[in-house]
């Protein structure tokens, strides 16, 4: 039988899927306007297909859903005070430092989240980020 997790996991990846490629055909969009959606597409279904290898998830659901939603509003003040270049990998480390991963591991994790930043939003998509609240007064 297949579980309702599995179900749901399926109908977003192709729901997500589904609605990039008509987003990416309905408009008279420049082949640089396409690059974003696609890379996001693309992680939707390798993490769903990555998530539908794992084991069922346990009972305790409030308390994961609880840890998850406080890590992701912890993200938003580092990202605010540092920017988003700094902010974003200097999360990434804290989290990984939390998750009893040794420093080594949170370091090339932060690196690794620093790099994707670099190379994917500002260098392919040349988005330019705000340096957050405490860092632009130090670069002007």
């Amino acid at each position: 039988m297949i579980r309702s997790d599995r179900l749901l996991i399926a109908g977003t990846i192709l729901g997500v899927c589904a609605l990039v490629i008509w987003g990416m055909t309905i408009g008279d969009y420049p082949a640089s306007a396409n690059v974003f959606p696609a890379i996001a597409a693309g992680g939707v279904l390798l993490f769903g297909l990555m998530a539908m290898r794992g084991e069922p998830p346990n009972d305790d659901h409030a308390a994961i859903t609880w840890s998850a939603i406080l890590w992701l509003l912890a993200a938003l003040p580092l990202i605010y005070l540092l920017g988003f270049r700094i902010g974003l990998p200097a999360y990434g480390f804290v989290y990984a430092i939390a998750r009893r991963t040794g420093p080594f591991v949170a370091l090339v994790v932060a690196i690794g989240i620093a790099a994707v930043i670099e190379i994917l939003f500002v260098r392919v998509l040349s988005l330019s980020f705000h340096w957050g609240w405490l860092i632009a007064p130090l670069l002007r």
